[in-house]
């Protein structure tokens, strides 16, 4: 049964053409960890994204490289494999801000981490 299979927006924004996490998503994925082990039921979706620089190719193997580095903090925090269903790379192919000329907050705002909630 999905749970309102809704994409969470979690403030997950990485940096330009990296895929590894700071501080600041090391917090949050943190948080996310202790919530899944209260909520045992709960499976994910993992959708990374990237802005819309660089190539097309390029994006879609930074934002798996992305999706699989928060699949990795997850599972070493405990979280078991099964209950992930899906981990994707969506590239630019998503973007939040559809922008011709983007801010670098626009740009940021597309460098995301979003999760799909099953139940």
């Amino acid at each position: 049964q999905i749970f309102a299979h809704q994409r969470k927006k979690i403030p997950l924004n990485f940096q330009i053409q990296i895929s590894y996490y700071n501080q600041t998503i090391s917090e949050v994925l943190n948080t996310l960890a202790e919530y899944l082990k209260i909520n045992t039921s709960i499976s994910l979706k993992i959708y990374a994204h990237t802005d819309s620089r660089g190539n097309a190719d390029y994006n879609l193997r930074l934002s798996q490289a992305r999706a699989n580095s928060v699949y990795k903090f997850l599972l070493a925090k405990g979280i078991a494999d099964e209950r992930f269903i899906e981990k994707k790379g969506l590239g630019e192919t998503d973007l939040f801000e559809k922008c011709e000329i983007c801010t670098e907050a626009q740009h940021e705002k597309n460098r995301r981490v979003e999760f799909g909630i099953v139940k």
